[in-house]
Parts: C-alpha cells; sequence; structure tokens
C-alpha cells in the first residue's frame, strides 16, 4: 500500500517560518520586571513562591495560547513551546527551593497585620 502524503502547510498547524510567539526579550523583561516588583514588595520568605506561581501560570497560559493558534512542535530549533516548558520548568524548580514553613509563617504575618 502506498502511504498517503500531507502537504506541511495544510491546516494542520503553523509552519515554522512563521512567528510562533512573543520576542523572547518581550517575554525575558516581563518576567525580570515582575521579579523585582515581586522581591521590592514581598516579605523575603514569599518571593520565591510568588515567582513559583507567577512562571508556571506564565508558561501555562503561552502553552494555551499556542495550543489554540494551533502552533505546531518544530523540533529544529528552540521556540515558544521551549519557552513555555522553560516557564514551567524553573517554576517548578523555584516552588521546590521556597522554604514553606517560613512562607507559612510570612502569611500569617501579613494575616494579622491586617
Amino acid at each position: 500500500m502506498r502511504a498517503h502524503k500531507r502537504p506541511a502547510d495544510a491546516g494542520f498547524g503553523r509552519t515554522s517560518h512563521q512567528s510562533s510567539g512573543p520576542p523572547l526579550g518581550v517575554v525575558t523583561a516581563l518576567l525580570v520586571a515582575a521579579a523585582v516588583g515581586a522581591a521590592a514588595i514581598l516579605p523575603p520568605a514569599l518571593v520565591l513562591p510568588a515567582l513559583s506561581t507567577g512562571l508556571v501560570l506564565t508558561g501555562l497560559v503561552l502553552a494555551a495560547g499556542l495550543v489554540l493558534r494551533r502552533t505546531r512542535l518544530d523540533s529544529g530549533r528552540p521556540n515558544a513551546w521551549d519557552l513555555a516548558g522553560a516557564l514551567v520548568f524553573f517554576g517548578f524548580a523555584a516552588g521546590l527551593l521556597a522554604d514553606s514553613e517560613q512562607a507559612l509563617i510570612a502569611l500569617e504575618q501579613m494575616q494579622h497585620r491586617g
């Protein structure tokens, strides 16, 4: 039997030469701004848990946007899918590094202050 070949652009997602997300520099600048803002506003014990939550949510939102846009997984070069995976990975890493006991104490202190 002969195998049926599909054309690369037959409605199965974007091709590799099309843009698949925001520029890496923009995403990096936004993440750095969020990290600096979190460090300035939050108690030190809550910075890593906040960054963890923010990174995981950013990665998930980016991946959801890529799914909705039907962007392909290209294995040839890094793309937006790799960025989404890295964000989630680093978010979980930040969550593992956070001291949950100190974070809970800081949350209780914030709650009692008002």
